[in-house]
């Protein structure tokens, strides 16, 4: 259900609340190897417009856990490509 959240609903609900240092947010809310919503507003917009950075966090709930216990390493897996699953899977 998370692909269905446009970065402009993102922006509208999220705006004036307290997001913290960082705002995490998984990659099937991307369109495919882009950083880009379903609505075409992008993510550099959506921290422009949070004051706040996005990182982006592959699905699984052991990334998230990841990226919420390790940032710096968050940082440095931000880029992501096509869905696809990972070798051996």
């Amino acid at each position: 259900m998370s692909g269905l959240i446009t970065g402009g609903d993102l922006i509208r609900q999220l705006r004036g609340k307290p997001l913290g240092s960082r705002l995490l947010l998984p990659v099937n809310m991307f369109r495919s190897g882009e950083n880009v919503f379903l609505d075409d507003v992008t993510k550099e917009e959506v921290e422009k417009a949070l004051q706040v950075p996005v990182n982006i966090v592959k699905s699984s709930g052991q990334d998230f856990v990841g990226a919420v216990l390790h940032p710096q390493e968050d940082e440095e897996a931000a880029a992501h490509g096509e869905y696809e699953l990972p070798d051996g899977a």
